[in-house]
């Protein structure tokens, strides 16, 4: 669950996203805090607006890690990364079809 108390330890490190393909790892990104700030403010914005309720998983979308963050890792041969597309649902709608990036949070200073 996200409230300030996280979010200030969160504003300390640097985070990594990965995406996958199924279960194989296509590419990490590293994201700063000052490329991160936007959402800390969002989500304290919302605890403190909705009652101190701490926020459940809040979302950081692909396509803004892709052009905020760094690439740090990329399969051997491989020159970059490029967001695939959605195979369509019909069953989901298209607003909850986004894909998204998993976050690893780092001590590394």
């Amino acid at each position: 669950h996200m409230n300030p108390v996280i979010i200030a330890k969160y504003r300390k490190v640097d985070w990594y996203f990965a995406a996958f393909k199924n279960i194989e790892l296509q590419v990490i990104y590293k994201l700063t805090p000052d490329k991160m700030e936007p959402f800390y403010q969002k989500w304290e914005n919302k605890w403190y607006n909705d009652g101190g309720k701490d926020i459940n998983n809040p979302k950081i979308s692909l396509k803004y890690v892709m052009d905020n963050g760094e690439v740090v890792w990329l399969p051997e041969g491989i020159d970059s990364f490029i967001k695939p597309k959605l195979i369509r649902n019909r069953s989901v709608p298209i607003n909850k079809r986004k894909p998204r990036a998993n976050a690893i949070s780092s001590v590394d200073e």
